[in-house]
């Protein structure tokens, strides 16, 4: 019996597909401990969440408020933002989804809960990119292009704003 070519890799592709298919959903970015990417959003696969802690309270949404402490930390280790270090010391509160962050922030907070702790890999586009940008800390300026770990503590979500006349 003979197969043409183009029949055999046809037979091939669809092999792959079953076999892709039966694979865990954690296909993209690198995830993290207790975080698997179900989402077929690609912009969410280029981000990595690590959960360090696990919360029980509700989970972020867009539109939400949200309130986080924070540290920003350079691939060589090098803190660059950090919100116990900064202005009053007081944790950012902003409406998740809302452009007011960190693209990588208003992506990745959606997977949290309240009371979550994790590290968040944020490719350097989701982050500062290729501005030139001086640390909010203080220091080196830093580099255009940097990939930058966030750890997050999410202090509060799911609070929706209440508008008084």
């Amino acid at each position: 019996m003979k197969i043409s070519f183009a029949v055999a890799a046809l037979i091939c592709s669809s092999s792959a597909m079953k076999l892709a298919q039966k694979a865990s959903p954690d296909v993209f970015g690198p995830n993290g401990n207790d975080y698997q990417n179900v989402s077929s959003d690609y912009d969410m696969s280029r981000i990595g969440i690590n959960f360090d802690k696990k919360g029980s309270g509700p989970q972020c949404s867009t539109g939400d408020w949200t309130t986080v402490h924070w540290v920003g930390r350079l691939k060589d280790g090098r803190v660059v933002t950090d919100s116990k270090m900064e202005g009053d010391q007081r944790p950012k509160t902003f409406t998740l989804g809302d452009h007011q962050v960190f693209r990588c922030w208003d992506l990745a907070l959606t997977q949290f809960h309240q009371g979550d702790i994790a590290t968040l890999d944020c490719p350097s586009y989701f982050a500062y990119g290729d501005t030139f940008t001086w640390p909010p800390v203080g220091g080196e300026p830093i580099p255009l292009h940097s990939d930058i770990d966030f750890e997050i503590e999410v202090l509060e979500c799911g609070r929706t704003p209440e508008f008084v006349q």
